[in-house]
């Protein structure tokens, strides 16, 4: 179905970005279904390979600002490499690139998985990244963050304090406050109560230290 995007998206890593992101410039995704399989890819890319996640939120950006279109009337990549409006004939709904990807990353996110393993971690680094480049909103960074809370597998825990030192910052706002204090205050009871290694306490540490001093 996807002929030359699937053989892009699935040979990018951080060392062959710059080279492979050009190539996301010219792919012929013109139509909704391959604007969908390409989000699939990438997503599915992300959750597997967590270190690259940045690569893969770098490539959403470039596809997002190539797609363009508004809500009513959103539009898909052309061989052209430039952004062409898809009518009620070739099943255009009111959903551009961003709700896509909301939409499929909300997806993940309710499956029921375990969420100690690498794939459901890295689908949270992977909506970080997307966060710290304006793609998605403050909602779904929440739902990530409470879910982690709820789990104190180390690797979990290590994964809170990445997304709270990266993102905190935006996150902090007067509307949400009451949120993170309770995502600090319950941080600080873990602490105390020893429940992680000493390792991954530092990192506490160091988190609680830099929320102290208004850097996140």
């Amino acid at each position: 179905m996807l002929g030359n995007p699937q053989s892009v998206l699935t040979k990018i890593t951080p060392e062959r970005s710059r080279s492979l992101m050009e190539q996301v410039k010219h792919l012929n995704i013109n139509t909704k279904e391959k604007l969908n399989g390409a989000i699939d890819l990438i997503v599915e890319q992300a959750m597997s390979e967590p270190a690259s996640c940045a690569t893969y939120a770098n490539m959403c950006r470039e596809l997002m600002g190539r797609c363009g279109g508004t809500g009513d009337t959103p539009s898909y990549l052309g061989a052209g490499g430039r952004g062409e409006n898809m009518g009620p004939e070739s099943g255009d709904t009111s959903q551009n690139f961003a709700n896509l990807l909301l939409q499929r990353c909300q997806q993940e996110m309710l499956k029921d998985r375990n969420d100690e393993d690498d794939r459901s971690l890295g689908l949270k680094r992977f909506i970080g990244e997307l966060f710290k480049l304006e793609i998605l909103n403050e909602p779904i960074m929440h739902e990530c963050l409470e879910k982690l809370l709820n789990n104190c597998h180390e690797d979990s825990v290590e994964c809170l304090c990445k997304l709270l030192s990266t993102c905190g910052k935006r996150l902090d706002t007067e509307e949400a406050k009451p949120q993170m204090d309770r995502y600090f205050n319950y941080i600080i009871e873990m602490m105390k109560e020893g429940q992680v290694s000493s390792r991954v306490n530092f990192l506490l540490q160091d988190l609680v230290q830099l929320k102290m001093v208004n850097i996140i």
